[in-house]
C-alpha cells in the first residue's frame, strides 16, 4: 500500500520525537498495520465488514447496495473482473466464508457443474418431484427426469387440474389459457358438433345459432336475457298450436308463442267478430 505524502511526513515526525526504543517499535507496528491488507470481519450472522464497508446478508450472500462481498474481496486482491461470464466460486461451498483463500474464479458453466457435483455427492439418489423416477445422471443439475415432467411442474404452479368436457380426461391448464375447457384441439373441434347450437329463444321465440365459444347460450340477445330476468314469467298455452310458453312481456300481454301464431290468432279474432256481426245485425 502506497502512503500519501501527509502520512509519510506524520510517520517521520513520530520517529524524530520518539524518546526510546519502545515508541519506535510501536511506530513500526503501526506502519505494518497500515500496510497490511484488510480482512473480512464477521460482525454477526447477517453483517460482515470489509475495507471499512459493512455488507448485509440477503439470500445467503452479503451485499452493499448492488456489490457482492465475495466479488469485492476478489477484486481487491486480483483486480476488477472485466470479462463477462465469470463467477467467483466459494471453494468450501459456504457463502458466509468470504476470505480470499476460499475464493476461486470460474466460468459460469464450470461454476454450475461444481455445484451440481457437490449436490450429487451429498444427495447420491435424487428423484423427480413429479413422477418419482430416480435420476440416472448423478452429476447433472437437472431437477426433473424429462421435459414432460418439467411442463407439468410449470402447469401445476400456474393453473389447476380440470376434466375435459368431451372425453373426461384430466389435464392442466396453462397460465396463457386458464379458462381452458378441453384437453386438446381435437376435443375442441368435436365440441362444435357435439353441442346442439341450433336453439330457439324462450323470450321472442326466434331461432338462432349459439356461438362456438358459448354453446350453452339460451337467449338470442342481451335484450331478451334482460326481459327474462326482469319481467315476471307467466306460463301460458298458445291457442293456435297448443304449445306451452312463458309470457315475459310485462304489461303487454302476450297470447301466442310466436309471430306466426299471433297473425293467425289475430285473423281468427277478426273472422269471429265479422261472423258475430253478420249473425246479429241489430247490435250494429
Amino acid at each position: 500500500m502506497k502512503f500519501t505524502p501527509e502520512v509519510i511526513a506524520a510517520l517521520e515526525t513520530l520517529r524524530k520525537n520518539a524518546e526510546n526504543d519502545f515508541e519506535l517499535h510501536r511506530i513500526s507496528v503501526l506502519e505494518k498495520d497500515l500496510t497490511a491488507p484488510p480482512v473480512v470481519e464477521i460482525i454477526d450472522n447477517n453483517h460482515q465488514k470489509f475495507n471499512g464497508i459493512i455488507y448485509y446478508a440477503d439470500k445467503q450472500q452479503h451485499f452493499h447496495k448492488d456489490i457482492q462481498l465475495h466479488r469485492a474481496v476478489y477484486a481487491y486482491y486480483n483486480g476488477e473482473i472485466t470479462i463477462e461470464g465469470l463467477d467467483v466460486h466459494h471453494v468450501n461451498v459456504n457463502p458466509a466464508d468470504n476470505n480470499i483463500g476460499n475464493l476461486q474464479l470460474l466460468t459460469r458453466s464450470e461454476h454450475r457443474k461444481t455445484h451440481g457435483t457437490h449436490q450429487a455427492k451429498n444427495n447420491p439418489e435424487r428423484a423427480c418431484p413429479i413422477c418419482g423416477k430416480t435420476l440416472a445422471d448423478k452429476e447433472s443439475t437437472a431437477k426433473y427426469c424429462s421435459r414432460e415432467c418439467w411442463k407439468k411442474s410449470r402447469r401445476t404452479f400456474h393453473a389447476k387440474e380440470k376434466h375435459c368436457l368431451i372425453c373426461d380426461t384430466k389435464f392442466f391448464t396453462t397460465s396463457d389459457n386458464p379458462n381452458q375447457k378441453y384437453c386438446s384441439r381435437e376435443c375442441a373441434n368435436k365440441a362444435k358438433t357435439f353441442h346442439n347450437r341450433n336453439k330457439i329463444c324462450p323470450v321472442c321465440q326466434k331461432p338462432f345459432v349459439a356461438p362456438s365459444i358459448k354453446p350453452y347460450q339460451i337467449y338470442c340477445s342481451r335484450a331478451c336475457s334482460a326481459k327474462w330476468h326482469t319481467f315476471p314469467k307467466i306460463e301460458k298455452i298458445c291457442p293456435i298450436c297448443g304449445k306451452n310458453f312463458y309470457d315475459t312481456s310485462g304489461k303487454k300481454q302476450k297470447n301466442c308463442c310466436s309471430k306466426s301464431c299471433a297473425v293467425k290468432y289475430r285473423w281468427q279474432k277478426i273472422k269471429t267478430a265479422a261472423l258475430h256481426k253478420n249473425n246479429n245485425p241489430l247490435e250494429s
